[in-house]
């Protein structure tokens, strides 16, 4: 039985317009931001916003609850603590799904110990932090952001997150998979395209999932060599001729023993 993969979703900068609330408090310009603490806003927060239930409880939207075409089982916050009910009853005010709300300051430490799959996030530094810990995550860029992204896996929208859920869900459910395996696979997440971290896990899948023993794993190992998918996914995939040469025989000899 497959098991379902827990996505986590922050709100700031993802469901929530904080920058466009605090720049109409303040009569400050609506603009670009190209970092993420901006001095002037950086200040009022120490001064006036950390513990301001009205400002928290009447935040713009950013993205409407229709436009979360997904299935989540968390928000992920890191709203202060004393604020927390201006964080739950912003969300039902306008309508979001009812899911756990949770605030952590160390939200890649967080979705380690959680077991969190899939988190999507605006902060750079968040996204920095789950590259380095191997957690899959992916950097929303709302309109008025120019910050520098710190993954591959960037979104507009938040629609373009379901192709990702189903593709980490095929890699969740795949049985037997070594560690340098799954340090390959995050790696490719972080750092390439989206088509080349779906392709390698498509072949992945193929070989530990739907071929069920080791002769079969051959057939397929070789049957690309002469195939035109093959070489599709050599010409597509940067990394995938050194994983044929280095990784996909001696995986497949590994997986003799277990088959």
């Amino acid at each position: 039985m497959e098991s379902k993969i827990k996505v986590a979703l922050d709100v700031d900068g993802v469901l929530a317009n904080f920058y466009k609330t605090v720049c109409k408090k303040y009569d400050k310009p609506y603009e670009t931001v190209k970092e993420f603490y901006v001095s002037w806003l950086t200040k009022v927060w120490m001064s006036d916003l950390q513990n301001n239930y009205d400002f928290w409880a009447s935040l713009d939207v950013l993205n409407e609850a229709y436009n979360i075409s997904f299935d989540f089982d968390m928000y992920l916050t890191s709203i202060p603590d004393d604020v927390f009910s201006a964080r739950v009853d912003w969300l039902y005010k306008n309508g979001y799904p009812s899911k756990p709300v949770e605030i952590s300051h160390q939200k890649a430490d967080f979705c380690i110990k959680n077991k969190v799959d899939l988190l999507i996030d605006d902060k750079p530094q968040t996204i920095e932090q789950c590259v380095k810990k191997q957690v899959f995550a992916i950097q929303f860029v709302p309109y008025y952001s120019e910050m520098p992204f710190k993954t591959a896996q960037t979104v507009r929208h938040l629609y373009e997150v379901n192709k990702y859920i189903e593709v980490i869900q095929k890699f969740k459910n795949i049985p037997n998979l070594s560690k340098e395996w799954k340090d390959i696979v995050y790696d490719d997440f972080h750092r390439f395209s989206f088509l080349n971290f779906k392709n390698l896990v498509g072949i992945l899948h193929l070989l530990l999932v739907q071929c069920s023993t080791a002769e079969q794993i051959w057939e397929t190992v070789n049957r690309w060599e002469a195939d035109r998918l093959y070489r599709h996914f050599t010409k597509q995939c940067r990394t995938f001729p050194d994983y044929v040469q280095n990784g996909i025989f001696a995986l497949t000899e590994s997986c003799k023993d277990s088959l």
